[in-house]
């Protein structure tokens, strides 16, 4: 069976690039005969699979509230595939359930991991963090397999061209804040972080969507909800979605790309800066501390500005420094989407 091994992920659409490279590298794979993603296979009384390989546990309800009545439709589907003989696995990306969820969101997530051969975690942070929230099988095997690159986006620019193309200026030190900007407390860490760069020269860009936000241009409160981006001198935005053909231009104009969560266990945002060769900050919390640490990269605890301004003035220091290379060697070698698709196998094969 494992050299003619049938795989279903669970997803709505291939969108998210963690899925798409997922995908691509299981079936690049000689062990696999196919790769299903969808959500068909989960209402189809149909088993035509060996393997499940769960990601965010919300999908499986369609990111609806939950229900008393949708997580037991969900825990009925597992009996049944487990009856059959199908191996379960997860992949973690939080380590809990997103804003606005309820008791019963809280009960997929645990029974999602109780019943699962192994969960898959990103870093070894995420082992610890993910009990603390969600009190999941002892019996459960962890296995640590690194989110993967990006190597697979466009890349034809230079810092010079891409630059010229955005009419960034060339002298200006550019910090990148790419992706969605989630609350307050996200942006108020901009706000800090553009007033420490000024003694530097330096700008933020943020391209992006700025969620929680009123969108209507026509309404004074969209003016007055971004008041502090629009009044600083140096933060240059680009608000909405960032098509993945001009990537390149936003992370080749820059030269760190820095990421203002505050207790987000992972993002994928360390492996897009690693990929482009570029120094990487964010916060010495969960996953995203974990990798920057392993790789040198500085790293802050609160955000407040003495702690922000102790990593700017590190990151000015490690400027002209080849950390940026040595990121990128290792997004390169140890990030490759066909050594994950392979360690994924491995721990798959072990239950089988």
């Amino acid at each position: 069976m494992f050299n003619d091994l049938n795989i279903y992920i669970p997803a709505i659409s291939l969108i998210n690039p963690f899925i798409i490279e997922l995908v691509n590298s299981l079936k690049n794979r000689p062990e696999v005969r196919n790769v299903n993603f969808g959500l068909e296979k989960l209402y189809s009384e149909d088993i035509d699979f060996d393997v499940v390989i769960f990601q965010w546990p919300e999908v499986l309800i369609k990111w609806e509230e939950a229900t008393e009545d949708s997580v037991d439709f969900v825990r009925n589907k597992i009996i049944k595939w487990k009856k059959a003989g199908i191996k379960l696995f997860a992949t973690v990306h939080n380590e809990r359930p997103h804003a606005g969820a309820n008791k019963y969101t809280f009960k997929l997530y645990k029974l999602i991991y109780d019943n699962c051969d192994a969960v898959i975690h990103l870093g070894e942070e995420s082992i610890k963090v993910l009990r603390e929230n969600i009190n999941y099988s002892k019996e459960v095997q962890n296995i640590v397999i690194p989110h993967g690159n990006y190597n697979f986006f466009p890349n034809y620019s230079d810092r010079n061209s891409a630059r010229t193309h955005l009419n960034f200026s060339q002298k200006k030190w550019i910090f990148l804040i790419f992706g969605h900007i989630r609350n307050k407390e996200e942006r108020n860490i901009i706000i800090t972080l553009s007033k420490i760069l000024k003694k530097y020269n330096g700008e933020v860009v943020v391209a992006g969507k700025l969620l929680n936000l009123n969108n209507n241009r026509r309404r004074l409160v969209y003016y007055w909800d971004r008041k502090d981006f629009f009044l600083s001198s140096n933060i240059s935005l680009f608000e909405g979605f960032i098509p993945n053909e001009d990537l390149h231009l936003f992370l080749n104009a820059s030269d760190v790309l820095f990421i203002p969560r505050i207790k987000s266990l992972n993002s994928g945002n360390v492996a897009l800066g690693f990929t482009f060769g570029k120094i990487v900050i964010g916060q010495d919390y969960g996953v995203i501390g974990e990798d920057l640490k392993r790789n040198n990269n500085p790293v802050f605890n609160s955000g407040n500005i003495e702690d922000l301004e102790k990593v700017v003035d590190k990151a000015f220091e490690l400027r002209h420094s080849k950390l940026g290379l040595k990121n990128k060697n290792y997004a390169q070698n140890e990030l490759d989407w066909s050594n994950i698709a392979s360690k994924y196998l491995q721990v798959i094969s072990k239950t089988l």
